[in-house]
């Protein structure tokens, strides 16, 4: 009868091990939690719902890609995303900011900065264009996503992701 007992009480032990194996688990995880969550930003930049740009005129001809864009919408739109591809396919280029310049040759940004004024972006109602060198290669998939400064004093980029723009050029 005493055998029976001592094994029980070896495998109440191991019981307990895995337990506190498993509460001190649970808690390093709570513990990690609780830290990480100070350091993820809460409020996530976004657009207003009534930005709405569109392409007015685009071509796209022997190693030249112009586009003009128009703003109908109510707001300001501080630059654009202008990326083109082969329809159908995922990757894009992004021909304003092309990744092997540096970020202060982007033309990403409708804002003129000097020492007098600073003009916020396109302006409800206003035109703007633009030519970029690029080689077409018959059909060309476009895609122009706007993007703003939202914010009080510290402004952040927030793309619009509920305006963006997708359609097809024929180059010649």
């Amino acid at each position: 009868m005493r055998g029976l007992l001592q094994k029980d009480r070896r495998g109440v032990s191991v019981v307990i091990g895995y337990v506190l194996l498993i509460a001190m688990a649970l808690g390093i995880s709570g513990a990690v939690y609780a830290f990480l969550k100070f350091y993820v930003p809460k409020d996530v930049p976004q657009c207003p719902l009534d930005v709405n740009i569109i392409v007015t005129n685009m071509s796209c001809s022997a190693e030249h890609f112009e586009i003009t864009l128009s703003n109908k919408g109510l707001f300001s739109v501080d630059g654009v995303y202008i990326k083109l591809g082969v329809p159908g396919e995922t990757y894009r280029s992004t021909i304003n900011c092309p990744t092997s310049t540096s970020a202060s040759t982007c033309k990403i940004y409708f804002a003129q900065y000097n020492s007098i004024e600073y003009s916020r972006g396109l302006k409800p109602d206003q035109t703007w264009s633009a030519d970029y060198s690029y080689e077409p290669f018959g059909d060309v998939e476009v895609e122009v996503t706007p993007l703003m400064f939202v914010g009080g004093s510290n402004y952040t980029q927030a793309i619009c992701t509920n305006a963006i723009i997708r359609t097809t050029v024929k180059c010649i």
